[in-house]
């Protein structure tokens, strides 16, 4: 069975359901909220996007000596879930927002780089990075105060 044909119809349904929740939002007409400003709006965007990545997933095509093996196919998608609802549930709003995005970034980096030496010395830096512009980022440009 094709780990990719198998995950890109996962995420082809988790994009459709963000797309479906999002546009079943109030999009906050009756308080006179343009179009561009409704909630649903980033949302369903990102359910877009999700949904079109799962499609090329699902079409990418690889040699049967590249193709992994979907048990560890699915060990990484898991990782990722981990990671990300720890960062998401675990971190932000109970660590400040730099702090917990330094942690994510390099912990993502140390796991996905591992055993590349030289790009895990390099996690903490590009964790750092990360982390200053995209406070810097929500901040300074878009005026989101960050939890």
């Amino acid at each position: 069975m094709n780990v990719d044909r198998v995950q890109g119809a996962a995420w082809i349904l988790v994009g459709a359901a963000i797309i479906a929740a999002s546009w079943t939002m109030d999009r906050l007409e009756a308080s006179g909220a343009k179009l561009h400003s409704a909630p649903g709006l980033v949302p369903g965007l990102l359910g877009l996007v999700i949904l079109v990545l799962g499609v090329m997933q699902a079409l990418r095509r690889r040699s049967n000596a590249a193709n992994l093996s979907l048990r560890k196919g699915w060990g990484s998608t898991a990782a990722v879930m981990v990671l990300c609802l720890g960062y998401a549930v675990g971190l932000v709003g109970r660590a400040p927002f730099w702090l917990a995005t330094f942690a994510f970034v390099t912990a993502f980096i140390a796991v996905f780089e591992y055993p590349a030496r030289r790009r895990l010395l390099m996690a903490p830096v590009y964790g750092a990075a990360t982390s200053i512009v995209v406070t810097v980022l929500f901040e300074q440009l878009f005026l989101v105060r960050l939890p």
